[in-house]
């Protein structure tokens, strides 16, 4: 008959154990750190997955910008000063910046290959004034769409070709 353990006991004992336990002390300083009378930038979330991180002794920041990591580095003394009196081994406080994500959103309904497509197709012939504002542009547009990879730029550089291509056309 086998032995029942719980996952608790079956995780302890697994090669993930030294993970679980690293991952355990840096949720209970990051606890500590917001609970710290030190003042830290008010966007900074010491909670928040993945901002703070225990290896060695030594603690790991990450700060979604370099104003926030400047500010952070501005009340590392007292910071460690405070988590070491209340019994944590930090031996070295380091912040990297790690920016967060873009507030640009990608639905999908206009950045796939068939809009690189449509982007690519031949401007419209040119119309006395527009041939001189618009359609250079759209050209450009066009072309920029065309060499950018699949990334966020490359995806606004093709909706920018769809929207010029439109108001080119809706206008004639």
């Amino acid at each position: 008959m086998s032995e029942t353990r719980s996952l608790a006991e079956a995780l302890a004992a697994s090669p993930a154990a030294a993970l679980l336990r690293r991952i355990e002390s840096s949720r209970k300083l990051a606890a500590a750190m917001a609970a710290a009378p030190v003042a830290l930038p008010p966007a900074f979330d010491p909670m928040r997955p993945g901002c703070c991180e225990l290896r060695d002794g030594v603690l790991i920041l990450t700060a979604a910008s370099s104003a926030e990591s400047s500010k952070l580095r501005q009340v590392l003394p007292g910071l460690q000063r405070t988590l070491q009196q209340q019994g944590h081994q930090v031996n070295e406080i380091t912040v990297r910046v790690q920016p967060a994500r873009t507030s640009y959103t990608n639905d999908g309904k206009h950045f796939d290959i068939a809009a690189r497509g449509a982007a690519s197709q031949d401007a419209p012939q040119e119309d006395g004034h527009l041939a001189d504002t618009a359609l250079p542009v759209l050209s450009f547009a066009q072309k920029l769409a065309l060499t950018l990879p699949d990334s966020s730029l490359g995806r606004a550089a093709t909706a920018l070709a769809i929207a010029l291509k439109r108001r080119i056309t809706n206008n004639r």
